[in-house]
């Protein structure tokens, strides 16, 4: 049984790639691929921000227990309903 106050990589560092972009840029990635975030430069003014979505298949109907949202229902939500859908991500 894994002891989960141990932390072990299971993958090879050998093989990590770091991606650069301006700011404003786009990244993807398939969603089992190991990433995460780094720190700013020192130089920086502003800190990091970054917005995370998942896409998934509409036959799917449901992910996490969370109903999926259609292009209809996202064009449908209001001010109200977006703040609720950002806070509940935050939370």
């Amino acid at each position: 049984q894994d002891d989960p106050n141990v932390t072990e990589l299971r993958f090879p560092l050998q093989g990590i790639t770091p991606l650069e972009g301006e700011g404003g840029s786009v990244m993807g990635w398939h969603g089992n691929l190991i990433h995460w975030g780094s720190r700013c430069s020192s130089a920086a003014t502003e800190p990091r921000a970054s917005v995370a979505c998942t896409f998934c298949r509409s036959t799917l109907g449901h992910l996490n227990k969370n109903t999926l949202l259609t292009r209809e229902g996202v064009r449908a939500l209001g001010l109200r309903g977006r703040l609720s859908l950002l806070a509940h991500s935050l939370i």
